[in-house]
């Protein structure tokens, strides 16, 4: 068997993300870098230094983020070409991306960033940050239902609730069993639930 040969993409970088196959960003002496695989060229998008110590480079839906351990995310704004506070978080940053929005939880709260003008359910601009609800025990998991409806896992207990803010969202429990994970398949409109070491699947959900 032939030797694979390693090519060195970069020296000095502290964290990285690929997008589109052929871009790697990276955080290089605290700047934001956008590196062509293909052409090999690079361009410095921010111009301010990040001074955080241990974090995370992602891309969620073209938006780019850096997550700092478990208690802050910071948003790239590309018009001040530098990243700002987003969201503070308690226990890691939970989130679930569609075309149009991004669902995310920080610990005890569950957010949305607009991905696009809305006028309903809520009157808000492309990158408006939605605040939908708080709660006193941990979000564990959260996804997407469809369009207007999320699950998530609240105090082993499954429901799922709307994106409408305009009063309390309402919030319904999807099973009578403790709950510890789930996953949902969008395709089938099937549930696979983890409870009490076994794993259950769910006859086909209706829109």
């Amino acid at each position: 068997m032939a030797a694979k040969t390693i090519e060195v993409l970069k020296n000095k970088a502290s964290a990285f993300a690929v997008k589109d196959y052929y871009n790697i960003y990276t955080i290089e002496n605290g700047l934001l870098t956008r590196t062509n695989l293909l052409s090999k060229n690079q361009e410095i998008l921010s111009e301010k230094p990040l001074e955080l110590d241990k974090y995370k480079l992602l891309i969620i839906s073209d938006k780019i983020f850096v997550s700092e351990k478990a208690s802050s995310l910071y948003l790239f704004n590309e018009s001040e070409k530098e990243f700002e506070p987003f969201l503070k978080t308690t226990n890691g940053i939970g989130y679930e991306a569609l075309s149009d929005k991004i669902i995310f939880s920080n610990g005890y709260e569950l957010w949305l960033l607009l991905l696009r003008d809305f006028d309903s359910p809520f009157f808000q601009k492309n990158g408006s940050l939605v605040f939908l609800s708080r709660f006193s025990s941990k979000i564990e998991n959260v996804s997407w239902f469809n369009s207007d409806y999320f699950f998530y896992v609240l105090n082993n207990n499954l429901l799922v609730s709307e994106i409408d803010n305009r009063d309390e969202i309402n919030a319904i429990s999807v099973s009578d069993m403790p709950i510890t994970k789930f996953w949902f398949d969008d395709k089938e409109k099937t549930l696979y639930v983890l409870s009490k070491n076994k794993i259950y699947a769910s006859s086909k959900f209706n829109p």
